[in-house]
């Protein structure tokens, strides 16, 4: 199997969380190139990634992928950098999940001043006025309004 950074994708499937004590507990089946290459789990009492690799081949194509990362400047921390990158995965989908099932219910925005995972609401289902409102309120400062992340098209 040959590496390519331009056509490397990564995805995790079938992920579970349950809590944890010290890590977040999960569960995960990682794909590479669309096709199943490991199951990484954690048991959520603190320390590493448990990986089951379906081939030495596959577990080699994602250390090179975390070899080019690492170049890029990608990783907070200079150990275990293919279990930071799954937190990173799982941390994003569970943060989205968070957002959506918010945005069912009231107006989730971002200002242009704020800090990244800060989200103020306004306790009113997402609509054409509230919209208006916001745009009226903060024009240049109103960076994004979330809902309109999740809208059917």
């Amino acid at each position: 199997m040959n590496y390519n950074p331009e056509t490397f994708k990564l995805e995790l499937k079938a992920i579970k969380i349950a809590g944890g004590e010290e890590t977040v507990r999960f569960e995960a089946k990682l794909y590479i190139n669309s096709k199943f290459a490991a199951t990484v789990s954690n048991g959520g009492t603190g320390g590493c990634h448990d990986w089951y690799w379906q081939s030495r081949e596959w577990e080699a194509l994602y250390n090179q992928h975390i070899e080019y990362l690492d170049k890029q400047g990608k990783f907070k921390f200079n150990f275990e950098q293919g279990d930071e990158l799954i937190d990173e995965i799982i941390a994003k989908r569970e943060e989205k999940n968070l957002l959506k099932r918010w945005c069912r219910t009231q107006t989730v925005f971002i200002l242009c001043d704020m800090e990244e995972g800060e989200y103020p609401v306004i306790k009113a289902k997402y609509s054409p006025k509230i919209k208006a409102f916001l745009i009226k309120k903060y024009g240049d400062r109103l960076k994004e309004i979330v809902n309109e992340r999740f809208l059917k098209k």
